[in-house]
């Protein structure tokens, strides 16, 4: 189905991630003694890394960022802030910079998230009718982890041990399965493949000496704006999410109890996302159903297209647009990783793992 196809263009927003930018705010990392975030990712997290790739997948123009210091688009598929903008904030560090080779920038941390990425190294490469992403002209998710190693080579492997290491990545990969076609045994085989293939990089980050990890788990894809049918979730988009972020955090598991000091957190955003469209108005929200940009429906755009009419207040939008969540959402979602309880994210919050 073609709106399963473009959800996993650019799905990799899972959280809105990526900026070009420093923070403004010159912190002091007393907090707990976490001295660098280093990010990994798709859409949800790509700072304004596919700004100088050769990808039509940027967000490098208004009224992307509107809300953004500077009003600037840096390339963040967001009105404002991405979660992990907002996580570092609580951290007390400069938003996490985009990628650079150079070791020195990365000694608070680096954003190596890259929109429409994947678990998979084929994610990406998705022909959205007139829209083609041709294989290595955006960071697939293995791309990012030798990037890091490069330029973890000039970081003090202490430095490593007290980052958090924080990865958001696989809502590209879920929409990319073409459900109508794909028998569920076929589904079970191919979630089986992306789960192995997606635990060989917290299990290379850990050989390069990354000890705590922060694993957001994949939004509801059956509830984003470009995969509801008529203000209702997909049934088939639900149940995949429930599979996919059940076997993610086995994996995860799995992982801590065989690896010595491996410390890592399960993010969960899909139970969140549920619980806001249950009683939006509880979280200050009045639409759960569409993206606020572009606020007219004639054509379907997933992306919100430079200068695009978008709704007066973001705030109390659930997403932005088609797929990415609003800097509001965004943070609901982190004040529950930060502070919150097991249902929210598990074992601890990450406010504990910043401490441990």
């Amino acid at each position: 189905m073609a709106f399963w196809k473009a959800l996993a263009f650019g799905f990799l927003v899972v959280f809105c991630h990526a900026s070009r930018l420093v923070d403004h705010h010159h912190h002091h990392h007393d907090k707990a003694g976490v001295h660098a975030l280093f990010v990994f990712g798709d859409s949800i997290v790509d700072p304004g890394n596919n700004n100088n790739l050769d990808t039509i997948a940027k967000a490098n123009h208004l009224p992307y960022g509107f809300k953004f210091k500077g009003h600037e688009a840096s390339g963040r598929f967001c009105d404002g802030k991405l979660a992990v903008d907002l996580v570092a904030e609580h951290l007390g560090l400069p938003y996490p910079p985009p990628y650079s080779p150079n070791s020195s920038a990365a000694t608070q941390g680096m954003n190596f998230g890259s929109a429409t990425s994947g678990i998979l190294n084929s994610t990406g490469m998705v022909s959205l009718q007139f829209l083609i992403t041709s294989e290595g002209s955006i960071l697939s998710l293995s791309t990012q982890v030798n990037l890091f190693s490069h330029v973890a080579k000039g970081l003090p492997r202490d430095l490593i041990a007290s980052s958090i290491f924080y990865i958001s990545t696989g809502n590209n990969d879920m929409a990319s399965i073409e459900p109508m076609h794909t028998i569920i045994s076929q589904f079970h085989a191919q979630l089986e493949f992306i789960s192995n293939f997606f635990c060989s990089l917290p299990q290379r980050l850990y050989d390069l000496g990354a000890r705590k990890f922060v694993v957001v788990g994949i939004l509801n894809v059956g509830c984003v704006p470009a995969t509801q049918l008529g203000d209702s979730c997909t049934e088939l988009g639900e149940w995949m999410t429930k599979r996919f972020n059940e076997q993610l955090q086995t994996m995860l598991e799995e992982m801590r109890t065989s690896h010595q000091g491996f410390t890592p957190i399960y993010a969960n955003a899909a139970g969140i996302m549920d619980e806001v469209m249950r009683d939006p108005a509880a979280f200050g929200m009045s639409n759960v159903h569409q993206g606020c940009c572009p606020s007219s429906s004639i054509i379907p755009f997933m992306f919100c297209y430079p200068g695009a009419f978008h709704c007066k207040d973001s705030s109390k939008y659930m997403f932005w647009d088609l797929v990415h969540p609003t800097e509001a959402f965004n943070t609901i979602l982190v004040q529950r990783w930060y502070n919150g309880s097991t249902e929210y994210v598990s074992p601890m919050n990450i406010a504990a793992l910043a401490a441990a």
